[in-house]
């Protein structure tokens, strides 16, 4: 299967979800899944709140960071082609860490930004066989992943982790940048999950999980 088609595949996948009302767990970090969504963290893992315990910006560093558990070109056009990696995927309790790698080769302008190029930096991970999708913590009280245009804005704006400046941070043309991600802990601990890294970016299927005690 082609790396357009994988991606066609996944978001359809995240649309017939959110179609399904399934898309996001109904709990933040720490609370019930069984309580009823009362708020917009508890309708989605990836609202503003954030896992308990306050894990480090860098949390999920492995060992191994040259790991490749999957690689996909995107061509941008004239803007360059973008080469994504991912490199693991670890769960520590109530936290799941994405690490993965974004090189741009080529393009213009070459300090162009994420949103320059019609990136998008907040993955979504997918247990298709639960019917659940998880979405990025952040650290903004105003983020809402199933609030308006603004409310989504600021939910991809300050993605937990080491994406600085979120959409607004730059992509050289020429660069290689490490990226971390933070996102609620998968419940049933699946063996693989699928993995949409963000808008105009490739999606992959079966990345295996690591279960581990301490991700950092």
């Amino acid at each position: 299967m082609t790396t357009a088609r994988r991606s066609r595949s996944l978001a359809m996948t995240a649309a017939t979800l959110v179609g399904l009302g399934l898309a996001l767990t109904a709990c933040a970090p720490g609370e019930d899944a069984a309580t009823p969504a009362s708020s917009s963290a508890a309708a989605d893992p990836g609202a503003s709140a954030e896992p308990s315990g306050e894990p480090s910006q860098d949390a999920g560093a492995s060992a191994n960071s040259d790991a490749v558990l999957a690689e996909a070109a995107t061509d941008l056009g004239d803007k360059g082609v973008i080469t994504s990696v991912v490199r693991s995927i670890t769960a520590d309790g109530e936290v799941m860490h994405l690490r993965y790698a974004l090189t741009r080769d080529g393009g213009e302008p070459a300090d162009a930004s994420f949103s320059d190029l019609g990136l998008g930096v907040a993955p979504t991970i997918t247990d298709a066989a639960a019917l659940k999708a998880y979405r990025p913590f952040s650290t903004s009280p105003g983020c809402d992943w199933n609030g308006d245009v603004l409310a989504r804005q600021q939910c991809d704006l300050y993605v937990m982790g080491t994406v600085s400046n979120g959409a607004l941070g730059e992509l050289p043309a020429g660069s290689t940048i490490e990226m971390s991600v933070l996102l609620p802990s998968p419940e049933g601990e699946p063996e693989t999950v699928d993995v949409l890294l963000g808008d105009g970016l490739p999606g992959f299927t079966q990345i295996p999980v690591e279960y581990v005690d301490d991700a950092r």
